[in-house]
């Protein structure tokens, strides 16, 4: 059974883009680049499943995970050959906390500043109201620190705007693995990742900081 390292974080963090680092980095990574919006299934929680032209073009270098790993499972006993030890696998935080710890190593969690977040998924539409885009990041990054902290799971926490503003900040990742050149894994990270929004969501008052952790 193989055992996992797993690049998390809430959706439209930065996990594509760390992904993609660490591909470049030569660090082994399992999943695909869709080129195409692959909608989340979960109208309860008030998400859309509409794919737009917004969300399509504006990860032009995502996603890079598996699709059998779902939110509603997590990553289980069924995954546990579908690479080597050490590989890594991007997951959303509401999916590692479903995970079988059995199969996880170590954690990189990415954070990004929370308004930029729910701003993001806000334009996206992959939440259609701030309310409950608010109440489920801050349910999901509470529940993802709480099982890393149960599982007793060695994690590093490195933010979005951090590897933004300098790309060899990636060497703290690399060091945490053990493995990958950062130098060359910070070539893909570029500022203009950073994408204005149509509608400014971080000023309204529900809109609160759960990060600074």
């Amino acid at each position: 059974m193989s055992r996992y390292n797993i690049c998390t974080g809430l959706r439209r963090s930065g996990t594509s883009m760390l992904m993609l680092a660490l591909r470049t980095a030569g660090i082994p990574i399992i999943g695909y680049k869709f080129s195409t919006y692959f909608p989340i299934n979960d109208n309860q929680m008030g998400i859309s499943c509409e794919p737009t032209p917004k969300l399509r073009n504006g990860n032009p270098n995502g996603y890079w995970e598996m699709g059998t790993i779902t939110t509603e499972t997590g990553l289980k006993a069924e995954h546990k050959d579908i690479g080597m030890d050490g590989d890594v696998i991007k997951i959303v935080c509401d999916a590692l906390y479903r995970s079988d710890p059995e199969l996880i190593d170590k954690v990189v969690l990415i954070t990004r500043g929370i308004k930029n977040t729910i701003a993001s998924q806000m334009k996206s539409k992959i939440f259609t109201d701030l309310e409950v885009a608010v109440n489920k990041n801050q349910k999901d990054f509470d529940k993802t620190i709480d099982w890393l902290k149960v599982y007793k799971k060695p994690y590093l926490n490195i933010s979005y705007e951090e590897l933004v503003r300098n790309p060899l900040n990636l060497k703290k990742v690399t060091d945490f693995l053990g493995k990958g050149d950062y130098k060359e894994g910070s070539k893909i990270i570029r500022n203009d990742f950073t994408q204005k929004t149509t509608r400014d969501y971080s000023k309204s008052s529900k809109v609160q900081s759960n990060q600074s952790r």
